[in-house]
């Protein structure tokens, strides 16, 4: 019997490497028995399944012509392979529980069995990343408030997109769907080196043809001026958007008190890859530590070590939450 198997993310787990070196082998995938479907493939981001999960989460992003669960329905019927479908949204998309179980039962009444796949990543990087990436989006709260609702929610809102960090809980509504079989890795600690090699292993894929282009990093961080001046014009800060990234930099300082917080403050900026406060991350580990055990035990995954008290890591200098804060916390100041 034929499989479906649906990748749903997370969100910063190496989706979009997966996604594209499916994409660009989807030859090779036809020799080994599998199919990675047209349908629902955006213009915009065309190596993953997208436009299929903004439909179930009636996105604003989603477009009738890149098609939908009947169009993929009906590619389904005209191929006798496993099937691989690929998207991040469909994290958003299991949120919308109704929708996402007809989605699922759609492909089922195919006679096609259904298996998701999950990589979890611990909450801390996925919180630096996935706020990172939302504010080159349009997100504007600064980090402090952003953590405050993932530790007091266990999730995070934004538009129509919900982003899980209580992974029991994400699981648990996964497990609600009929007949969806699941299979949780992590992105932490990936088996076969790299977690897109890990995700070939699990749909039964062990091919290095596809490797070549699994290795490559496809979302790394943009340089720390370039998302500082996004979030500033997000906040209203116009002006902001005329200047350099160095430009801006330079104009750029943190005081407290009075006083500058770090002296070479923007000599730490520049080039910097900026972290989450110890503080919090102390506050992230008492809230995900237990959970996430829980879950690693359940499905024999190696720890998230990253929660742990000596993992945790200071710096000298500026956190997320000093650089993208709100504006009675910093103040603009010509250098």
């Amino acid at each position: 019997m034929r499989t479906c198997f649906i990748h749903l993310g997370l969100h910063k787990t190496a989706t979009k490497s997966v996604q594209i070196a499916l994409s660009e082998h989807a030859r090779e995938l036809a020799r080994d028995g599998y199919h990675y479907p047209r349908t629902g493939r955006p213009r915009q981001a065309p190596a993953g399944h997208h436009n299929l999960a903004w439909e179930i989460s009636q996105d604003r992003r989603f477009r009738r012509k890149y098609g939908n669960a009947l169009d993929l329905c009906n590619e389904i019927t005209r191929t006798d392979r496993h099937v691989i479908i690929s998207t991040e949204d469909f994290e958003c998309s299991l949120h919308h529980r109704e929708k996402f179980r007809k989605f699922v039962a759609s492909i089922q009444n195919l006679g096609v069995v259904t298996c998701a796949i999950v990589f979890l990543r611990n909450q801390i990087e996925y919180a630096e990343s996935l706020y990172l990436t939302l504010v080159m989006l349009g997100y504007s709260l600064p980090f402090a408030e952003f953590c405050e609702e993932i530790l007091q929610t266990g999730k995070v809102h934004w538009r129509e997109s919900i982003f899980a960090f209580r992974y029991d809980v994400f699981l648990e509504q996964l497990a609600q769907v009929p007949g969806l079989a699941t299979t949780v890795r992590s992105y932490d600690a990936p088996a076969g080196e790299t977690p897109v090699g890990d995700f070939l292993s699990v749909i039964g894929l062990a091919s290095s043809r596809l490797l070549s282009t699994a290795q490559q990093r496809h979302n790394t961080r943009l340089p720390l001026s370039t998302t500082l001046r996004r979030y500033l014009v997000n906040r209203g800060r116009n002006e902001a958007g005329n200047h350099t990234g160095r430009g801006l930099l330079r104009r750029f300082r943190i005081f407290q008190g009075g006083s500058a917080a770090v002296p070479d403050f923007v000599d730490r900026l520049r080039g910097a890859q900026l972290l989450m406060p110890v503080s919090c991350q102390m506050r992230f580990a008492e809230a995900f530590r237990e959970p996430n055990r829980l879950i690693c035990r359940e499905f024999g995954l190696a720890p998230f070590t990253r929660l742990e008290p000596e993992r945790f890591v200071s710096f000298a200098g500026p956190s997320l939450s000093d650089v993208f804060a709100t504006e009675d916390k910093f103040l603009w100041r010509q250098s």
